[in-house]
C-alpha cells in the first residue's frame, strides 16, 4: 500500500495533468485510508495546502534551479512543491526529515539523478530560506500579490482594478487561510443551548457567530460526524454567507417555493427545515439531483418534489409565490474550502456564468407569481456574474420586478441594494444575494 506522501504526490500529479476537482481525486484515494483517520487528515492537508500556495512553492523552486524551471517535469514538481510545503508549513515535522522522506519519494518516481537534485535544491532552501521572500524581491504590486499569495496574476490584476492593491492583498490573504466549519443548529430538532452541552460534553470548542444565533463554528468535523449529529438532523455544515439567501425569502407553511439550481441541495434541505408547504428541487443533473433526494429522504424531511429541468427553459406557470436562485457560477468566494477554483477559472468562463445566469434568472421570472419574491445569489465575487447581471435584469424587467427592502438582520452585509459578503471583512466565504419582488402580473 502506498504511504500518505505518495498518495498525495498521486493525487496532486493528476490534479497538475487533468486539472479536474480536488474532491473528485481526493475521495477514492481516501477511501483506501478508511481506517487511518491521521492518514487522510494529513493526505488532505498536504494536497489541498500545495494547491494552495502553489505559486508560491514553484517561485521558490525556480529560484534554486539553475535551468528553466518551465521545461521540468511535472513529475518533479510536484515533488518539491508537496516537500516545500510541508517544510513551510507543517511545523510539527522535522525539516530534515521531511527532506529525506521526499528523496526517497523521487527515488522510487522518478530515478537516482531526479532524486539527488530534489536533495540538493531541498537543502540549499534550507540554507537560503530567508532570503527567499518574494514581498521582497517583486517590487511590481500585481506580480507580488499573485506570487506571495498565490494566485493567477489575470486574477489578481482584475482584482486591483475593483479594489485596489490593499484591499486585494486582504482578500487573496484571507482566501488562503484554511477555513473552519460553520454550523447550522435545526432548532426544529433540538436547540441551540442543548447543541451546545453536546459539543461542551464532547470537550469540542466552538465560536458562535456574532451574525446568527443558530450557527456555530468549529475547527474540525471529525467528532460531529462520529456523534451522528448530522445524519440526526441536528445540523449541517453551512457557510455563513450561505445561509442568508433563504433566511430572505423567509419560507412558511402555504408556500410553493422552487429551488431553481438546487444541486447540491444545502440550501433546499434549509427550506425544508423551515417546512413550507411545498418545495420543488428542480436541476439539469438528474444523477445529483437523485443525490438531493437521497438526503432529504436521510433527513425524513416534507414537503418535497422534483423535477428534472434546464434552469433557462423551465417547465412551469407562474404558479410560484417563492424562487431561490443560487445560480451556477465561478466559485471565487469559496477558494477558501476549493483551493483549486483559482487554477481552474478563466476569464472566458466568469464572461460565460453570466451569460447563463442571465438566461435563467430571465427563465426564473416568469414563473412566479405577482407579488411573490425571487432571490438571486451567488457564490462568487466581482461585478460581471453579480450586479452586472441584476442591472441588465432590471433592464429588462422595467417595472415588473423590485428590489424589495432587505431586512435588518443582514445589515452587516449589506452595500447598496444587494448583499455582498467578503472573506476578509466578514469572515466568510465570498457571496452575492438581491431579494425582488415581482409587481406585474404581465410577464
Amino acid at each position: 500500500m502506498a504511504s500518505p506522501r505518495e498518495s498525495a504526490y498521486q493525487i496532486a500529479l493528476q490534479f497538475e495533468q487533468t486539472q479536474r476537482r480536488l474532491d473528485q481525486l481526493l475521495t477514492p484515494e481516501l477511501k483506501r485510508f478508511s481506517e487511518d483517520a491521521r492518514a487522510r487528515n494529513f493526505i488532505r492537508a498536504m494536497v489541498s495546502g500545495s494547491t494552495r500556495h502553489l505559486l508560491y512553492l514553484d517561485w521558490i523552486s525556480a529560484q534554486l534551479y539553475h535551468g528553466k524551471f518551465k521545461k521540468m517535469l511535472n513529475k518533479t514538481k510536484v515533488v518539491l512543491r508537496l516537500a516545500l510545503y510541508e517544510i513551510i508549513f507543517m511545523d510539527s515535522i522535522p525539516e530534515h526529515a521531511t527532506v529525506n522522506e521526499y528523496v526517497k519519494l523521487a527515488r522510487k518516481k522518478l530515478g537516482n539523478r531526479t532524486a539527488g537534485m530534489v536533495n540538493g535544491l531541498l537543502r540549499s532552501y534550507l540554507r537560503e530560506k530567508e532570503k527567499l521572500q518574494p514581498q521582497i524581491k517583486i517590487a511590481e504590486p500585481a506580480e507580488r500579490i499573485s506570487i506571495t499569495h498565490s494566485f493567477p496574476l489575470w486574477l489578481v490584476k482584475r482584482w486591483i482594478e475593483l479594489w485596489g492593491n490593499e484591499e486585494t492583498e486582504r482578500l487573496c490573504a484571507a482566501l488562503n487561510r484554511p477555513p473552519q466549519f460553520d454550523l447550522t443548529i435545526h432548532e426544529q430538532r433540538i436547540s441551540v443551548d442543548k447543541f451546545k452541552k453536546l459539543l461542551d460534553d464532547k470537550g469540542i470548542a466552538y465560536r458562535v457567530s456574532a451574525h446568527f444565533k443558530n450557527i456555530l463554528a468549529v475547527q474540525e468535523m471529525q467528532q460531529i460526524i462520529a456523534g451522528g449529529w448530522l445524519e440526526a438532523g441536528f445540523c449541517s455544515v453551512q457557510d455563513e454567507s450561505a445561509v442568508i439567501p433563504v433566511q430572505l425569502l423567509n419560507p412558511g407553511k402555504g408556500d410553493l417555493l422552487l429551488d431553481v439550481c438546487s444541486a447540491p441541495g444545502g440550501k433546499y434541505l434549509q427550506i425544508l427545515e423551515d417546512q413550507p408547504g411545498i418545495a420543488v428541487a428542480a436541476d439539469m443533473d438528474l444523477r445529483r439531483l437523485k443525490q438531493v433526494k437521497k438526503n432529504v429522504q436521510r433527513r425524513g424531511l416534507k414537503g418535497a418534489a422534483y423535477v428534472c429541468a434546464d434552469g433557462r427553459h423551465l417547465p412551469f406557470k407562474p404558479v410560484f409565490n417563492k424562487i431561490l436562485l443560487d445560480a451556477p457560477c465561478s466559485g471565487l468566494g469559496v477558494i477558501r474550502k476549493h483551493p483549486d477554483i483559482k487554477w481552474r477559472r478563466t476569464m472566458q468562463e466568469i464572461v460565460d456564468f453570466s451569460v447563463l445566469q442571465q438566461a435563467i434568472l430571465s427563465s426564473s421570472s416568469t414563473v412566479l407569481r405577482p407579488g411573490g419574491y425571487l432571490t438571486y445569489g451567488t457564490c462568487t465575487l466581482g461585478p460581471l456574474e453579480n450586479e452586472t447581471v441584476v442591472r441588465t435584469f432590471e433592464l429588462q424587467q422595467k417595472t415588473q420586478f423590485r428590489r424589495f427592502p432587505l431586512p435588518s438582520f443582514v445589515k452587516p452585509f449589506v452595500s447598496g441594494e444587494a448583499i455582498h459578503t467578503f472573506p476578509q471583512l466578514h469572515g466568510t466565504d465570498g457571496s452575492f444575494c438581491v431579494l425582488f419582488q415581482k409587481t406585474n402580473a404581465s410577464t
